[in-house]
């Protein structure tokens, strides 16, 4: 979709507006090398001149103020690579591909060692669907820059879709070189083992990539292909929801590519990146992409909802709270907006207010069926049931096919003390949709806390399943499987209950949970040395904990390593006073007061 600056662009080339961006054109230097820069500042007809001091606020204004400050610049200082640089950075990001290429053209013959210059003209190349372009202007990165890794990676997939095997695999494999373990290269490879006729070793290489990043959607997808052809449909079936469960893709880290992001003056251009980055918990997860975009277009409503939803993800609910409430002024209404809105008001225990914010948006929105759901689980909170109850009836109603409708009408008879009348919502859920994931860790959780692992396992697995790699499912497997090591342990089964935690910690290996239970289990039976190893697992995954930090060092004390004892004890009291926490940080000044010197 086209940028609203470069729609702007578009529509000055054809008739004069007030609304035109100013423009300068840069033509090659082959023509002009021996007069300095080939920067030609063309001057604006008497009309737009006139005009130009009224042009609107918000993005287009603040590029067009951008924009004359560049041709100053270049103006200013002709010939000089920095000052032409950012005036072909401010024209590529924003959509002025002519005269970026134009410019980026002038800067390869300026300075040839600069392999940034190729590679902004391979992706205008990319831009103009120009293959040819695409790969004559990648191979004079390489030749100038041959470690840079992104563009080994565009030669290989360039190869591949012209059916170039053998070209697309060694790029492929020097990017490998560059990017130990690189899960888009390791993708490539593994498609060109299939086009070019090694099913089984293709397969085993994708194998291997959802073994080694789980949370790569289109390896997922391609397998559930794969599956597909070979008959096996349940199994194709899930992998194919895992691809979906898996996460929004996101292309490899372009350092030349991405500093370009600082010169988008395009709202919405800036949200899609920020967006990104905030599913993929990328970087700032998205924040300057976000405030940016607000800043520059403060009446778009999608720009305030995801920053809201932002500081919300970084538990900074105030700041939530003032961004959703002046979107709600200057954006107008969203069903998205308002639901931030009432998370931000509970983060920060006011009630009223975020009943409120629901009431608010029913009144806009009077078929919402989020904002009813929302509302009757406020009501419940505030002892209101019976409204609660009848907010959640027109929630289902107005949405019969919602799992969500459906499970948050559990979740209020669950906070009611209905358990059973809770637990039939939840299972209704999973019968509208079979992996809703607020159903299946509500009843697992419920099954665990009545001591019943074998049923949790029916709804964590599948949980965790679809999101292996979130912080929620493999808390939720470590633990399912302390559940199964205290059952053995309940039955005198000791060798059972050691084998649940280590066949836990191959599926979570980084579990401080599971690694502090068998440390504690190995305390138990004396066997210290195993004791202390995975109690100190369990304190490098989870530093400070005194519940890993307290056995741990009277295991040292026992063992005779009284330094290292003597160092935990010793961090273990400043974190205490650190936190507060007085009784405890005397606990652990006595008990290293009592160490033998």
């Amino acid at each position: 979709m086209a940028s609203k600056i470069s729609r702007a662009k578009s529509a000055s080339k054809a008739t004069p507006s007030p609304r035109r961006v100013p423009w300068v054109a840069v033509v090659g230097a082959a023509a002009v090398l021996g007069a300095g820069s080939a920067v030609l500042v063309l001057r604006q007809p008497a009309a737009e001149q006139a005009t130009e001091a009224a042009a609107p606020a918000g993005a287009e204004a603040e590029f067009q103020q951008r924009l004359a400050e560049l041709r100053a610049r270049v103006a200013a200082r002709p010939g000089s690579p920095a000052e032409l640089a950012d005036l072909a950075r401010l024209y590529h990001v924003n959509g002025y591909n002519d005269e970026a290429r134009a410019a980026w053209l002038e800067l390869h013959q300026l300075q040839p060692n600069d392999a940034r210059w190729p590679y902004y003209l391979a992706d205008l190349a990319r831009t103009a669907s120009d293959p040819a372009g695409i790969e004559e202007w990648l191979r004079k990165t390489v030749e100038i820059a041959p470690d840079y890794a992104p563009a080994w990676l565009q030669l290989g997939e360039l190869a591949f879709k012209a059916a170039r095997f053998e070209d697309a695999e060694r790029a492929y494999r020097r990017r490998l070189e560059l990017v130990a373990h690189d899960p888009y290269a390791a993708f490539g490879l593994a498609r060109v083992k299939f086009q070019t006729g090694r099913r089984t070793k293709g397969k085993q290489a994708i194998e291997e990539l959802l073994r080694a990043t789980p949370g790569f959607s289109s390896a997922h997808n391609f397998y559930a292909e794969i599956l597909a052809q070979e008959n096996k449909t349940e199994e194709a079936a899930d992998a194919r929801w895992r691809g979906t469960t898996s996460g929004r893709f996101r292309a490899a880290d372009d350092p030349w590519l991405e500093e370009l992001r600082d010169w988008c003056y395009d709202p919405d251009q800036l949200v899609v990146w920020g967006e990104i980055d905030l599913q993929t918990k990328r970087g700032d997860h998205g924040r300057k992409f976000l405030e940016r975009a607000v800043a520059l277009e403060p009446d778009s409503s999608r720009a305030f909802e995801k920053l809201g939803e932002f500081y919300l993800e970084q538990r900074e609910p105030e700041k939530a709270r003032q961004t959703l409430e002046r979107g709600k002024h200057r954006a107008g209404a969203s069903e998205s907006l308002y639901l931030g809105l009432c998370r931000a008001y509970e983060m920060l225990q006011r009630t009223a207010d975020a009943l409120q914010a629901t009431e608010d948006g029913l009144a806009i929105m009077p078929d919402s069926s989020a904002l009813y759901s929302s509302r009757g689980l406020l009501l419940g909170s505030m002892g209101r049931f019976d409204e609660a109850v009848e907010s959640m009836r027109k929630s289902i109603e107005l949405a019969p096919g919602s799992p969500s409708a459906v499970s948050s009408f559990g979740l209020l008879l669950l906070h009611a003390g209905k358990r059973d009348e809770a637990i039939a919502q939840f299972k209704r859920a999973l019968q509208i949709q079979p992996r809703f994931h607020q159903a299946l860790t509500t009843l697992g959780r419920l099954e665990l806390e009545a001591g019943r692992p074998r049923e949790a396992a029916n709804y964590i697995r599948p949980f965790f399943d679809q999101f292996p790699g979130s912080r929620a499912a493999r808390d939720l497997m470590s633990k399912l499987y302390i559940g199964f090591a205290l059952e053995a342990v309940r039955a005198k089964n000791e060798p059972a209950a050691e084998q649940a935690c280590r066949e836990g910690l191959e599926i979570v290996p980084d579990s401080p949970e599971l690694h502090g239970f068998l440390g504690t289990f190995y305390a138990h039976q004396n066997r210290v040395p195993e004791a202390i190893a995975s109690l100190e697992a369990s304190d490098r995954l989870r530093p400070n904990d005194p519940r890993t930090m307290l056995p741990l060092a009277q295991l040292y004390q026992a063992s005779g390593q009284i330094e290292n004892a003597r160092r935990l004890l010793a961090r273990a009291e400043a974190e205490a006073r650190r936190n507060g926490q007085s009784d405890a940080a005397a606990q652990f000044a006595e008990l290293l007061r009592r160490l033998p010197r």
